[in-house]
């Protein structure tokens, strides 16, 4: 399982995609990460570019893809349609008990393996989506 993070750069606010790292000083992406064998154990890893992100931007990549081959954050806006059941909604990508959902106002799907997806947006670029959404449910 890949596990990537994104969040809006503070400097410039462009969307940065790589591992996370948080410390007292703030969040940061690191881009173009190594493990370097300096040890003999792979664990010194170090990074050639990294960027402070603004801590409320930051998702991590669910490891699922939308019907487009989109990579999908938590954070991101979706349609969603049940292949089973026939159900659509729209809601936000989240995360909780050890789990992503997905949030439509109204109720949280957390089974959502049988669900096709597209991604519509995120709640950072925008917002006029979640209003709409919370309008609906």
């Amino acid at each position: 399982m890949e596990i990537t993070f994104r969040g809006k750069r503070e400097d410039n606010n462009d969307w940065v995609y790589g591992d996370l790292i948080q410390n007292e000083k703030g969040c940061f992406i690191s881009l173009d990460s190594e493990t370097s064998n300096q040890y003999g154990d792979g664990t010194d890893l170090y990074s050639t570019d990294w960027y402070k992100v603004r801590v409320d931007t930051v998702g991590q990549y669910i490891n699922r893809d939308d019907i487009n081959s989109t990579d999908v954050f938590m954070g991101d806006i979706i349609k969603f349609k049940d292949i089973h059941e026939g159900i659509e909604g729209v809601g936000i990508v989240q995360y909780d008990n050890c789990s992503f959902y997905i949030d439509t106002g109204h109720m949280s799907c957390y089974r959502w393996i049988d669900y096709e997806i597209e991604k519509i947006g995120n709640r950072i670029d925008n917002p006029e989506l979640i209003r709409e959404i919370l309008e609906e449910g």
